[in-house]
């Protein structure tokens, strides 16, 4: 009959929405399953990224560091003075104190910064620290590198010593103003730590006072240097002339 006709057609037009619209909507479900996917690798690829930078950036931060003359600083040159402090941080002369950190002294305004300037300028791997009464070496060399964890400055020291080639020279100057004995104390034993026992960097302290020198023996394990004032011979040279005549003008 043409009802039985028509109901027949109208089954058969509904099976095919159903059909449509489950394959619609299985499709539909399977660009989300997709997405979602894609979004979760994304995520994981940005977490790793993200952790892969928070590891390299103090590791590049020791690497890029160093100390570098002033643009035009004009300075009387102390050649004797400078090769023998070379050879204490660079190359130390004797194999069972190549670990000892080398202590800096001399008196104010002698030229003490301005020497290891001139020998390490433009070296990679060198991190200068300027202490004060506020923060102790530790505190101040995490600080530095943006780490919140004694492992991970170790880690980073390592890592660029071996992308550097050579060990990195921690560089801790102590300015007359630091008087705290309890940093003094804690440079001390940063110094021998740091240096000789963990061996992560030659560490070279650069004391203001011969006094704030004489309080960091760090248990033994250190190689002073002395500074000392300009000698006649040093300031006859051509050289000094030259600097005088900067600083002061024609004589």
């Amino acid at each position: 009959s043409a009802s039985a006709t028509d109901i027949k057609s109208f089954v058969a037009k509904v099976g095919t929405a159903f059909g449509f619209a489950f394959g619609t909507v299985t499709s539909l479900g399977s660009i989300a399953y997709y997405y979602w996917q894609w979004l979760d690798h994304e995520r994981k690829r940005e977490e790793h990224e993200r952790k892969r930078e928070e590891q390299e950036r103090p590791i590049r931060a020791i690497i890029d560091s160093q100390v570098r003359m002033q643009s035009g600083q004009d300075l009387i040159p102390r050649a004797e003075l400078s090769e023998e402090l070379k050879h204490m941080i660079l190359f130390p002369k004797h194999i069972d104190k190549k670990d000892w950190f080398v202590s800096v002294t001399g008196n104010h305004e002698v030229g003490k910064s301005q020497l290891i300037c001139q020998l390490l300028n433009g070296r990679k791997g060198v991190v200068h620290i300027h202490m004060s009464n506020e923060m102790t070496p530790q505190q101040a060399v995490m600080s530095f590198l943006g780490l919140k964890d004694a492992s991970a400055v170790a880690l980073a020291f390592v890592e660029a010593e071996r992308r550097l080639g050579h060990k990195p020279i921690l560089l801790l100057d102590i300015h007359e103003r630091v008087t705290d004995t309890r940093i003094i104390d804690a440079v001390s034993n940063f110094a021998k730590s740091f240096g000789f026992e963990t061996a992560l960097a030659k560490v070279v302290v650069v004391a203001a006072t011969a006094a704030t020198a004489a309080d960091i023996t760090g248990d033994g394990r250190k190689i002073n240097f002395f500074v000392p004032q300009f000698t006649r011979t040093e300031l006859d040279s051509v050289e000094a002339r030259r600097v005088f005549e900067m600083w002061y003008g024609e004589p």
